[in-house]
């Protein structure tokens, strides 16, 4: 077995580090010669300069059986990934497993020949077909050696000799970036550090444009006195990824902006610490002083109000399952005021069997109370359109409404009847007393009515000094002769208004209507024919409708004539 001298291998140990891909350098016994971490978990196995992994297997690496041994290997998930191979000529071979998905079950194989120089390896040529831009400085020499790729990202020819360019290159360096990019440079070739890491902008030549590099450093070799020698770094192109940033980072302070201006509060609660992440708006909503943002992960529950407690958990407990947290409740601060609380969230699942609850909170206790303010003015201004505003009895249009009521759900068997008063001498004593004295009148006629006729039935003012009484529906028929006498006889006592009595009367008529043939305008105007009867009978008493007959007088009427056609 033929060893390379210690120190050459630590070079190219070091040189293999560099890269990504699992890599190694092997001669042609199939020896290993190098290899870097990512080669030798590739294989479970730790790899020393010295060992031979493939042994005997194939002498000559030229060899078929090499490709079929690489190919029933057991090389983790590139047994379904595409294999780049690079085999190496004279007694030093190299090769890199270099998988990436191709949808195909079979490792494929490119096998492309490399000559390299016997001795050095050169980074740029090994990694001739990737995109990372490869560059190797001497620094004793000031000689830089660069890939096409090097080349390309700033837009020099690949015929280009980069160190008979301008020698102030920092001039295609972006001014926002030159100080910091020639500090960590100058410093590492000066030995103050191995490696570096910087993002910087390098103008293109040719497409006029700012590029975004990555540049990753470090020294590959030392001098005798402990200085640099040989630095070796890769170059990215990140342009992209740093358009995607700012997009990101806009749309970021977008929304940050928004949640500002919605005065929502964040939360973040991770199922698996049971923590729970509060930000400022969030302890202010619920009126927490301590400023503490990460909290225990029930602190939460213990601040939602008893009677809501149950409902709101039973829809925490549906997010883990996909369904989006909406819920209203209501909470109590710790200053003892309620609040109430509109949450929205999302669950975003981890690798595991855990993950977040992310979303908002919104105190929406002020739109809460401006509802309630408005659906009691609506309720306000819909009792108004259907009541009397001088007596608070129900007007026509609520009479109107409760009779489409009845007519719509009434049965065969049942019985509706209505009873119709008018105020009997009440003009007289409005014109006299005027109108305060008429209105009072009318406001305490008012209140004896829906006294007399009791909660059952409905009172109403149609307008002036006449009223109605809607009773049913009901399985009996109604008779309303008892109520009216006592109507009648209860308003035949003076009226106490203010300095003044005044003595009224009231006439009463009656219609009564059964089965489904309800006709609310034929009802009413039967029962003012009844009232109209009363008046011309001389006031002060009732007559009621009777089908198939005309006007029926009571018999207790003290005013009942002979006969009535």
């Amino acid at each position: 077995m033929v060893i390379l001298e210690k120190s050459k291998l630590e070079d190219r140990y070091k040189l293999l580090q560099m890269l990504q891909n699992p890599t190694a350098v092997v001669n042609a016994h199939g020896d290993v010669r190098a290899a870097n971490d990512a080669f030798s978990a590739l294989l479970s196995t730790n790899i020393s300069y010295e060992a031979s992994v493939f042994g005997e297997t194939f002498k000559n690496c030229h060899n078929v059986s090499f490709h079929s041994w690489v190919l029933d290997q057991e090389f983790g998930s590139t047994k379904d990934s595409r294999t780049i191979v690079l085999e190496l000529d004279d007694a030093t071979q190299a090769f890199s497993i270099c998988p990436f998905e191709t949808g195909s079950q079979n490792v494929e194989f490119l096998i492309e020949r490399c000559s390299l120089c016997d001795a050095d390896i050169r980074l740029q040529y090994l990694l001739r077909h990737l995109e990372h831009g490869i560059w190797d400085y001497d620094v004793s020499k000031e000689i830089f050696n660069v890939t096409n790729a090097w080349k390309r990202m700033r837009g020099f020819n690949e015929k280009d000799d980069v160190n008979e360019e301008d020698p102030n290159w920092l001039n295609d360096i972006h001014p926002e970036d030159r100080e910091d990019l020639q500090g960590l440079f100058e410093g590492q070739i000066a030995g103050e550090s191995r490696k570096l890491e910087l993002q910087y902008r390098r103008w293109h030549r040719i497409e006029k444009r700012w590029v975004w590099i990555l540049c990753q450093a470090g020294v590959m070799q030392y001098s005798s006195d402990g200085k640099p020698r040989h630095i070796v770094g890769t170059d990215t192109d990140i342009t992209e990824l740093k358009r995607v940033e700012f997009e990101l980072k806009q749309l970021h302070n977008k929304t940050r902006l928004a949640i500002a201006a919605s005065e929502m509060g964040l939360f973040e609660f991770d199922y698996a610490k049971n923590k729970v992440f509060w930000d400022d708006r969030m302890l202010e909503i619920y009126g927490v002083k301590d400023r503490e943002n990460e909290r225990e992960g029930d602190y939460w529950a213990s601040r939602i109000h008893p009677d809501d407690l149950a409902e709101t958990l039973s829809k925490t407990e549906q997010v883990q399952v996909g369904v989006d947290l909406n819920a209203d409740y209501r909470i109590l601060r710790t200053d003892g005021e309620t609040r109430y609380i509109r949450s929205k969230a999302q669950f975003i699942p981890d690798a595991g069997d855990k993950g977040m609850l992310i979303g908002v909170n919104i105190d929406v206790t002020d739109d809460v109370e401006r509802s309630k303010e408005l659906e009691q003015m609506r309720e306000k201004l819909v009792y108004e359109s259907r009541h009397d505003s001088l007596t608070g009895l129900a007007n026509r249009r609520l009479l109107d409404a409760k009779l489409d009521e009845i007519s719509a759900s009434m049965d065969d068997n049942e019985h509706v009847g209505i009873l119709s008063f008018d105020l009997d001498h009440f003009k007289a004593a409005n014109d006299r007393f005027g109108h305060a004295v008429g209105d009072d009148l009318l406001r305490q006629a008012a209140t004896l009515l829906a006294e007399l006729c009791g909660e059952k039935m409905l009172v109403c003012r149609l307008g002036g000094d006449e009223f109605v009484a809607l009773s049913g529906p009901q399985k009996e028929k109604p008779d309303f002769a008892d109520l009216a006498a006592t109507i009648i006889r209860r308003f035949s006592s003076p009226f106490s208004v203010g300095d003044h009595y005044c003595k009224i009367g009231v006439s009463v008529g009656s219609a009564v209507v059964s089965g489904k043939e309800l006709n609310k305008d034929a009802l009413l105007v039967e029962a003012d024919r009844a009232l109209y009867a009363a008046k011309a009978a001389g006031r002060n008493c009732f007559r009621e409708l009777v089908a198939n007959k005309d006007l029926e007088t009571p018999r207790h009427d003290p005013k009942r004539p002979a006969s009535i056609a």
